[in-house]
C-alpha cells in the first residue's frame, strides 16, 4: 500500500473527486437514514452518503457522458490501490463494505443512467485498468504484475 493515506490521493491531471463519507447499514428503511445523509443508488442499497457529498457530485460529473460520471463516482469511493486487482467477476465473491458499494453503485448506475449489468461490468474493468496504469507509474513498487499469457 503507497505511503498516501485514503484521503490524500489526487490523480496527477484531470478533475479531483472528494472521497466519500459514507455509512454502511444493513436492512435500510427511509425511515432509518441519519440526518445529513441520504441513501446511494436507490431502494435496496444499504449505502449512506452525506447530503453535501451527493450534491457535490451532481455538480461536478453533470456534463459528463454517463460512463463517465460513474468512473468518478467509483473514484469517490476508491483509491487506485483498491482497484487494481480487481475485475468485474471478482465483483460475485465480494464481501464486507466493497460489495455493499459496488452493488449501490450498480443500482445508481442503473436508476441514474439506464445502464444494464453488462454495461456496468465494462466500467468497471475500464476503471481497474486505468487504476492499475495509474499504479504502475505512480507507485510502481506497489503495483500488481501484469498476468502472463499462457504460451504452450
Amino acid at each position: 500500500m503507497p505511503t498516501a493515506t485514503y484521503n490524500s490521493y489526487t490523480p496527477s491531471k484531470g478533475l479531483k473527486i472528494p472521497k466519500a463519507d459514507y455509512i454502511i447499514q444493513q436492512n435500510l428503511n427511509e425511515t432509518d437514514v441519519h440526518p445529513g445523509y441520504c441513501q446511494f443508488g436507490g431502494p435496496g442499497s444499504n449505502v449512506l452518503v452525506t447530503l453535501k457529498w451527493k450534491k457535490t457530485m451532481e455538480a461536478r460529473t453533470k456534463h459528463f457522458k454517463p460512463a463517465h460520471a460513474v468512473k468518478k463516482y467509483i473514484d469517490g469511493f476508491f483509491n487506485p490501490w483498491d482497484l487494481q486487482g480487481l475485475t468485474s467477476g471478482s465483483l460475485a465473491g465480494m464481501t464486507g463494505d466493497k460489495k455493499e458499494i459496488f452493488e449501490a453503485l450498480e443500482l445508481f448506475a442503473t436508476s441514474e443512467f439506464g445502464f444494464n449489468s453488462t454495461q456496468f461490468n465494462r466500467i468497471i474493468n475500464t476503471k481497474a485498468g486505468t487504476s492499475r496504469r495509474a499504479m504502475n507509474v505512480n507507485f510502481p513498487d506497489y503495483a500488481v504484475p501484469k498476468r502472463k499469457k499462457f504460451i504452450p
